[in-house]
């Protein structure tokens, strides 16, 4: 900053109309400042303390609004505005000073400037001047090091030649290293030390997860650290069980697992990496040469959008203006996703049975549903992890939101439904039933407008329509029409009691309701976030920084703390830029296209109808909420794209 800024001087004007916008007149409201001032230079920066405050500063330079603050799609009393809460959520976190750069001029020559501050007019504390601004200066301005994106460009260019290019050329490294671990007596050692009974697996399997979850309530690490260690030794001989046991935990992955006295990672990231790890060396031990390729061609070009997604990710990031935030969701949604997706193909194309690792896949992610199904139920009848609104009390489990909770298992609902259609067995039956109807009534008691009215029937009808076009080849289809209809009628019966409440009367009254108003102007507020970074976005995790620094308007100064624009395109728009959008419409149709190819087999294919329902409903509540970018859902993405894409054995186009 220069030494010698412009001198800001001023006075506090009075009138007796509070709480309406400034315009051009030389006094204001009694809740606004206005100093004027002029300046010498071509960029202008103003130092901010900004706070929890709902105020809003607007500038005027040389009669117009400052180039640098808001432009786009935005009325004309909010150009060249920037409102004064602080970005960061959390006092502790916030700087005392924050210098941002307010105009830029072509015209390095003497300018004249008009300030105006005012705040919401529910505000009755008296405030100064330097309550908000501790100062101003002309050039320089903060001196800036090389941008860090290019360098993630170069990556994102190197994972697409990987991603399009054919595997073929590794294999005989990938024979040699097998063989090297073969003369080096690991696979002798390994077959004699490990259980090769299916049943004495499980029941290892099942011993290292309960001590896990033990030293995870209790924070004990030497409870969690051997369960770990157990488990992927078990791992390199079944690491489908490592791999379910990851999936069946994403609805606890808030809680992170100890490892040592003052150190604990999360969940996801410990079973991504920790999974690859183990099918990476019971590939290279016991099964080194690939099987037939168990999935449809579309599967290929799913996961090279996929790898691009994961590598425009990296790259936004790295041009995020909150870049440990963004380079964290990076790490823990993308990364590990793409991780997790490795894991899963490498897994599937060499195993000897990939139908039924499919099945242990899904039999373990769907007992996690369960398993916080149970959880929510009962902490719902004794009061306990709900939120008390509108009326009634939303069961949230051990998700940061009721609608969490609901986004994640209305997924799983689909899935159980589908499932229950084609059980071959009674056991099936019973087990899939039972499933279907603890997540359903877990969603119901979320009270999740978007789950309850968009979601599920969104999902719902895509499947009935699946069972319709495909009954007469697959006579089980035949069930899942009367199986929809059946939880259509119980779903509304059980909503019957609840429609007189204020939050399920708001639905047909929408118009009126607080929540659309503030759906509303976030989507507005997220275009113009968009228009001011459209080729690359705000960045992972940085929406909430820049929509309560930048962007929320006053009309919802009450509702800044939102991470996330609810709508998958707003959200691909500003978390990615547009071409997070393309990447994101074509991964759309490609897996479109490939689900349905799936649904021409002679045998049936209960999974791609699975997926192709409950990844309708995601696409349907994502027009309202979060859609892809949470740990649990984009694992979730992975597995039912994955799965639904992979042949079953012996079926053949009809």
């Amino acid at each position: 900053m220069s030494a010698a800024g412009p001198a800001l001087t001023g006075t506090i004007c009075r009138s007796s109309e509070p709480g309406t916008a400034p315009t051009s007149p030389p006094c204001r409201p009694d809740n606004v400042l206005e100093v004027d001032f002029t300046w010498e230079g071509t960029e202008l920066w103003l130092a901010l303390d900004r706070a929890d405050v709902p105020a809003q500063l607007r500038l005027i330079v040389d009669q117009e609004p400052a180039s640098e603050l808001r432009r786009f799609l935005d009325s004309e009393s909010l150009l060249g505005t920037i409102p004064l809460i602080s970005p960061w959520e959390h006092p502790r976190m916030r700087p005392e000073t924050e210098w941002i750069l307010a105009h830029r001029s072509a015209h390095p020559g003497v300018h004249t400037a008009s300030l105006t501050i005012w705040q919401a007019p529910w505000v009755g504390e008296t405030f100064q001047l330097q309550d908000f601004l501790s100062g101003a200066a002309s050039d320089p301005g903060p001196v800036q090091g090389w941008p860090t994106w290019p360098g993630g460009a170069l990556a994102l260019l190197g994972l697409a030649c990987w991603t399009l290019a054919p595997w073929r050329p590794l294999a005989p490294a990938w024979r040699k290293s097998a063989a090297t671990l073969a003369d080096l007596g690991i696979k002798t050692v390994l077959t004699k030390a490990l259980p090769t009974s299916p049943t004495v697996q499980g029941a290892v399997a099942a011993v290292a997860a309960t001590a896990i979850a033990a030293g995870t309530i209790s924070d004990f690490w030497w409870l969690t650290l051997p369960g770990l260690g157990l488990l992927g030794l078990l791992g390199t001989r079944q690491p489908v069980l490592w791999l379910g046991l990851t999936l069946a935990g994403l609805p606890f992955h808030l809680h992170p697992l100890p490892l040592a006295p003052g150190l604990a990672l999360n969940l996801v990231e410990i079973g991504a990496w920790g999974g690859f790890a183990v099918t990476l060396a019971h590939v290279l031990v016991f099964e080194s040469r690939a099987q037939e390729y168990p999935f449809r061609q579309h599967m290929r070009w799913v996961a090279r959008l996929l790898f691009l997604a994961i590598g425009l990710a990296l790259v936004s990031a790295l041009a995020a203006d909150y870049l440990p935030q963004a380079i964290r969701e990076w790490r823990t949604v993308f990364l590990a996703g793409g991780v997790f997706l490795a894991s899963l193909l490498l897994l599937l194309h060499h195993t000897p049975e990939p139908e039924r690792a499919a099945q242990v896949l899904i039999a373990l992610w769907m007992t996690g549903s369960v398993a916080i199904s149970l959880f929510s139920i009962v902490a719902w009848t004794q009061g306990i992890q709900v939120t008390e609104v509108e009326g009634v009390r939303r069961a949230r489990g051990l998700f940061g939101s009721p609608n969490n909770l609901a986004l994640y298992l209305e997924r799983c609902v689909l899935v159980a439904l589908v499932l229950l259609g084609f059980a071959e067995s009674w056991k099936q039956r019973l087990a899939w039933g039972l499933f279907a109807a603890l997540t359903a009534g877990t969603v119901l008691l979320t009270f999740s407008k978007g789950a309850l009215f968009l979601g599920l029937p969104a999902g719902g009808l895509a499947v009935l329509l699946a069972a319709i076009a495909t009954r007469q080849r697959w006579p089980k289809a035949k069930w899942l029409i009367w199986i929809l209809a059946g939880t259509a009628v119980a779903g509304l019966a059980a909503l019957a009691p609840f429609l007189d409440t204020p939050r399920m009367s708001g639905v047909l009254n929408w118009r009126e309701s607080f929540p659309a108003l503030v759906r509303v102007h976030l989507w507005r507020s997220s275009l113009a976030m968009f228009a001011d970074h459209w080729w690359l976005g705000v960045g992972p995790d940085n929406f909430l920084y820049r929509y309560r620094g930048v962007y929320v308007t006053p009309e919802v100064w009450n509702e800044p703390s939102l991470n996330h624009p609810h709508n998958v395109v707003l959200d691909l728009l500003t978390r990615l830029g547009l071409p997070g959008l393309l990447i994101g419409l074509a991964l759309a149709w490609v897996s479109v296209l490939g689900l349905l190819r799936q649904l021409s087999s002679a045998r049936p294919q209960p999974m791609a109808v699975a997926a192709l329902g409950a990844c309708t409903a995601g696409i349907a509540h994502g027009m309202v909420d979060a859609s892809y970018a949470l740990p649990e859902l984009w694992m979730a993405w992975v597995l039912l794209l994955t799965l639904g894409l992979m042949h079953r054995q012996g079926a053949k186009a009809a």
